[in-house]
């Protein structure tokens, strides 16, 4: 199953960790800030391809950052893939 075949819409990784309720509410709305700050970037057909570069490192960056802050135990991470809608990419699995 994957989005294309009709499914509905599926979470991304960072979605599914993000909206988890595993989540402590302010890093879920640091995340969402970030979201907010670089997602523009990411789909603007403006920008040079080095900007854009160094904006999505500074996300993935500060992103993962939270997640640290957020401290997780080992298994979180399989609740959070088991109460989402996460689909992996064909040829994944």
């Amino acid at each position: 199953m994957n989005y294309s075949e009709g499914e509905g819409e599926a979470d991304s990784s960072f979605k599914t960790a993000i909206f988890s309720d595993l989540m402590p509410e302010a890093v879920r709305q640091q995340n969402i800030e970030l979201f907010r700050k670089f997602h523009p970037i990411e789909l603007s057909q403006t920008i040079s391809k080095d900007v854009k570069l160094a904006a999505m490192k500074e996300w993935w960056d500060e992103d993962f950052r939270l997640f640290v802050e957020a401290g997780y135990a080992e298994g979180d991470f399989a609740k959070m893939c088991l109460d989402s809608k996460l689909l992996f990419r064909k040829g994944m699995l």
